[in-house]
Formats: C-alpha cells, sequence, structure tokens
C-alpha cells in the first residue's frame, strides 16, 4: 500500500473513521483557532491515523485534490454511529484547501552501509558491513566480546564503534577503526559505560555518552581519545547524541527530569529530543512527549530530525523539522518495532532496524514509505545501522 505523508498547515487534533463510505472527516484547527471539520469525498483516499501538524493518505497518486474545512456543530462518529447538532445559521464557515500531489522523486540508493549483528552468536555480537544489493557482506570486528553501534566518520574513512571487548559484559568503551575493520583502536579508559559515539561534521570530534558520574550524561573527546569533557548534567538521563550537519548543535535524548530555565516544565515521564551547543549550552526541547522519544538522526541539510517513538504503540519512525514543529509519523504498525532511524546520504530515504518480518532486520525505505526493502533477510538479529557518506 502506497503511503504518503501531506501537511495541510493546520494542527489536526483528532480523527473520525469513514464509516464505510468515502467521506473522511477529521478535526482540525482552523486558522482562528477554533475546531473544524475537513471532508473530502475522494475515492481510496483514507485517513488512518492522527498525526501532529500533518495528516497521512493511503493511496495517493499524482493529481491534484480539493478539500472544504467546516466548523459548526456536529458530533463526532462513533463506532459508525452517526450523531448529529443543530448548526446556528452563522456558525459555519468553510475554507477551500486545495493542493497537488507531484510525481514522487524517487531515489537510487547506493553506497555501502554497516550494523551489528548477532549471527555469530547471540552473546556475541559483531559489525559487518556490505553494500546495499546485498554483496560485499563483511565481519569487520571478530572480537570475543560484543561490538556494536557503528557510526561512519564524515570522510567515511573510518567507523567509530562500542565494544565490552575489555571490560565485561556492562563496561563498554569507545574504539575507532579503518573502514576495512583494520587498526581497531580503544578511545575511553574508564571502569563505567561509555556508549552512543557521534562524529563531528568536520571528523575531529566525536561525542558520546557515559555513565561516569554515575548517570547517562553526554561527554565530548577529540577523534584521538584526548581532551574529554562532559557536555550535559541535567537532573535526567541524557543519551543518543547526534551532530547536526553545520556542527552548530547536537540533538540528543533526555528522560527523568530536565529543568529549564526557559520553559519550566518538567518532564516527570518519558524521553524527549532537545538540542544543544556543542560547548553543552542552550538547551531547547524540541518534543513534549509522555512516552519515549529516542535516537534523533539529522537529515543531511539539517532541516529535518527523524526519531522513533512509543507514543503510538510499540516504537515507531517520525519526522519533526528542526525545531520541533510538523511532527508527523512515517510507519504505521504499532505492534511492531521500527526505531533507530539514519538518514540516506542524499537525503531522499533512511535506515532503520526492525522485527516486520519476526527478528530484527536491516530495512530501507523512502520518504512515503512505498519502497520498503528488507536488506539483511537473515534469522539472526541487525541493529545499529549506520550508512557510509558518499
Amino acid at each position: 500500500m502506497r503511503r504518503l505523508g501531506i501537511a495541510i498547515g493546520l494542527a489536526c487534533l483528532s480523527i473520525l473513521a469513514g464509516c464505510g463510505t468515502n467521506i473522511i472527516e477529521v478535526e482540525i484547527q482552523t486558522p482562528e483557532g477554533k475546531k473544524a471539520r475537513l471532508v473530502t469525498e475522494v475515492n481510496g483516499v483514507e485517513f488512518n491515523s492522527l498525526v501532529e501538524r500533518g495528516h497521512r493518505f493511503n493511496g495517493v497518486e499524482k493529481g491534484e485534490y480539493t478539500f472544504t474545512l467546516i466548523y459548526g456543530g456536529y458530533f463526532e462518529a462513533k463506532q459508525c454511529t452517526v450523531g448529529t447538532a443543530p448548526i446556528l445559521p452563522g456558525s459555519v464557515k468553510t475554507y477551500p484547501v486545495k493542493f497537488s500531489v507531484p510525481s514522487q522523486k524517487r531515489s537510487h540508493p547506493k553506497g555501502t552501509i554497516a550494523f551489528a549483528t548477532d549471527r555469530d552468536g547471540s552473546r556475541n555480537w559483531e559489525i559487518y558491513s556490505m553494500k546495499l544489493d546485498g554483496s560485499g557482506l563483511t565481519n569487520l570486528t571478530m572480537s570475543e566480546g560484543s561490538d556494536t553501534e557503528p557510526v561512519w566518520s564524515p570522510d567515511g574513512k573510518k567507523i567509530a564503534f562500542v565494544s565490552n571487548r575489555n571490560g565485561g559484559l556492562l563496561n563498554t568503551e569507545i574504539y575507532v577503526m579503518d573502514a576495512d575493520g583494520s587498526n581497531q583502536t580503544r578511545l575511553t579508559f574508564n571502569p563505567a559505560r561509555d556508549y552512543s559515539p557521534t562524529w563531528s561534521p568536520d571528523g575531529t570530534r566525536i561525542a558520546f555518552v557515559s555513565q561516569r558520574t554515575g548517570k547517562d550524561q553526554i561527554f565530548v573527546m577529540d577523534a584521538d581519545g584526548g581532551n574529554i569533557s562532559r557536555l550535559s548534567d541535567g537532573n535526567g538521563i541524557d543519551r543518543f547524541p547526534a551532530w547536526s550537519p553545520d556542527g552548530k548543535l547536537i540533538a540528543f535524548c533526555s528522560e527523568g527530569g530536565r529543568d529549564e530555565p526557559h520553559n519550566p516544565v518538567r518532564t516527570a515521564k518519558g524521553s524527549d529530543i532537545y538540542v544543544m551547543k556543542p560547548d553543552g549550552t542552550e538547551i531547547v526541547r524540541l518534543t513534549q512527549s509522555r512516552e519515549m522519544d529516542w535516537h534523533p538522526s539529522w537529515s543531511p541539510d539539517g532541516m529535518y530530525i527523524l526519531f522513533d517513538s512509543s507514543r503510538k504503540g510499540a516504537r515507531e519512525i517520525y519526522i519533526m523539522r528542526n525545531n520541533g514543529n510538523w511532527q508527523t509519523r512515517l510507519t504505521l504498525t504499532p505492534e511492531k518495532f521500527e526505531w533507530e532511524p539514519v538518514w540516506a546520504p542524499d537525503g531522499m530515504g533512511y535506515l532503520f532496524a526492525g522485527n516486520l518480518d519476526g527478528n530484527y532486520d536491516i530495512y530501507l525505505t523512502n520518504l512515503t514509505g512505498d519502497e520498503l526493502v528488507n536488506l539483511t533477510k537473515s534469522r539472526s538479529n541487525e541493529r545499529h545501522p549506520t550508512w557510509r557518506p558518499f
């Protein structure tokens, strides 16, 4: 089924079922701030989910569609029983909304990816690389410990990763190796857990998460492991840093509470996505969910952020603007796990780890979701995808 996300430009509040007809009705917000109803009778077009600050259609082909926004007196359809309410004179206004669906620009995926897999034994994860067509599958690490969370350097010559080969099951450290798996070098030396590395765009620094202060906080170091300093020191657990393409911001997730002078809302439950400057200052919250928002990933142009969230079920992939606006769900399988999204270098799609076929595999899809490809197709588990820059 073809899936397409379309932003109407008005904040969506709730959704109504079509009750077996071709009429789709969605409660939205009018420019005046009043509730309204979006009505369309286009055959084959249906809403399937509430998506904040945008709407999701199924099966929308190239063409032009006209909708009408109506607000006045009405009741919602509940269990296909439609209630009505009297509409007083002057209480109804209509707003024509017209938009077109252009031909979808197709991505032509290329390049090399890396990922972590347990195909060599469930207690011993290794990092593999391969071409997108499945050729050139290579075990890069082959260590006695578990090696996970690979991430390519901006020039594609090195891979930072996490391993417990020198510290036991829970004492993971940050390592770096050449793209072919050679010259594996340990960067961090601390009895606490270090994980979740991310490169600065110029390749000179690596941000990562460490528990060396007693809780998960974000640190930064030189690419050779020197000059380690802490960036975050809030009340919560800070994880999953992601450097913006221009190097000016680091997105991250904070769980369990963070006081913000500019926004005194305290997150007592769930995990939200924030951004901060690379020196740890000017922290700004982007999401406000009572669930878990994780794994931010910047688009190549820095305009959008992919992330995964449990707000609609297990874990699904969302997209938002870099200021937190237009948070839109991209995947529609709430009974499955789809997480750890990573943008394609050309911005036309993304990788993610998911259990759509039972075990965890690495999938490739475009932003509309109509080109879903299982890249690994193994009986083992694959996670932590990363795409080599090209």
